[in-house]
C-alpha cells in the first residue's frame, strides 16, 4: 500500500473517535455517498501532514529535489508563460489527420467495441500536434476514438465531417521526437501512474 493511501487512512483515523476500532475507522471512510472536493493546496498539505514525521520529511525532501532537478533541466523556463502548455479547443472532424508513423496499427475490432459500449462521457479529447511543414492537425494519440467518432458522424448520423466539431488537445512541440516520447510514455507505466490493486478495490467499494 502506497504512502498516499496510508495518508488517507491515517487522516480518517485521526478524525474518528478513539473508541472506534481501526477497522471501523477505515470502513467509515466509505460510509458516504457525498462528494468531498478539496483544493489542490489542501490536498497537498493534508497528505503530507498525515504522514509520520520521518516519512513527511523524506517526502518533502524528494519534492524539493525534484524541483531543483526541474530548474536544472529547464534553464529556459523562467515564468509560467514559458511552459507552452497544450491548448484544448474544438476543431472540424474532417481536419484531423492520423500520423501513421506515430500511431499503432488501426484496430477496427477495438473501434467496434468502442462503438458498442459508447458513452459520450468517456470520450477523451484527441491529442494533436500541428505539423510544422504541412500545417496539418495530426493525431498522435486517440486514433481509435477519432475513428469511432468518424463512423458515428458518417454512418450513423449521416452528417458531413467538415460540419462537425470534436474536442482536441493541441501540443506545442518543437520536434517529432518530443511527440514520439509523449506517445510511448503516455501509453506505458513510465508516463502514467497506473492503478494499484488498492485503488481498484476502493473504487469498487464506492
Amino acid at each position: 500500500m502506497s504512502n498516499g493511501h496510508i495518508a488517507n487512512y491515517n487522516t480518517v483515523a485521526t478524525a474518528a473517535p478513539k473508541s472506534k476500532t481501526y477497522a471501523s475507522q477505515v470502513n467509515s471512510y466509505y460510509g458516504t455517498n457525498s462528494t468531498n472536493c478539496v483544493l489542490l493546496k489542501d490536498r497537498y498539505t493534508s497528505t503530507l501532514n498525515a504522514l509520520p514525521t520521518h516519512s513527511a520529511a523524506v517526502t518533502q525532501h524528494m519534492i524539493n529535489a525534484s524541483i531543483s532537478e526541474f530548474v536544472r533541466n529547464n534553464p529556459n523556463i523562467k515564468t509560467w508563460d514559458d511552459l507552452h502548455l497544450a491548448q484544448s479547443i474544438y476543431v472540424n472532424l474532417a481536419d484531423i489527420y492520423i500520423d501513421t508513423t506515430m500511431q499503432r496499427i488501426l484496430d477496427l475490432h477495438w473501434v467496434a467495441k468502442l462503438l458498442a459500449k459508447f458513452k459520450s462521457t468517456k470520450v477523451v479529447p484527441i491529442q494533436i500536434y500541428k505539423d510544422p511543414v504541412t500545417n496539418k492537425l495530426c493525431a498522435w494519440d486517440g486514433q481509435h476514438t477519432a475513428m469511432a467518432l468518424y463512423i458515428l458522424c458518417v454512418y450513423v448520423f449521416k452528417q458531413d465531417p467538415s460540419k462537425v466539431m470534436v474536442p482536441v488537445t493541441i501540443y506545442k512541440v518543437e520536434t517529432k521526437a518530443d511527440i514520439r516520447a509523449n506517445f510511448v510514455k503516455g501509453n506505458s507505466s513510465e508516463g502514467k501512474r497506473l492503478l494499484d490493486a488498492i485503488d481498484i478495490f476502493m473504487q469498487q467499494v464506492y
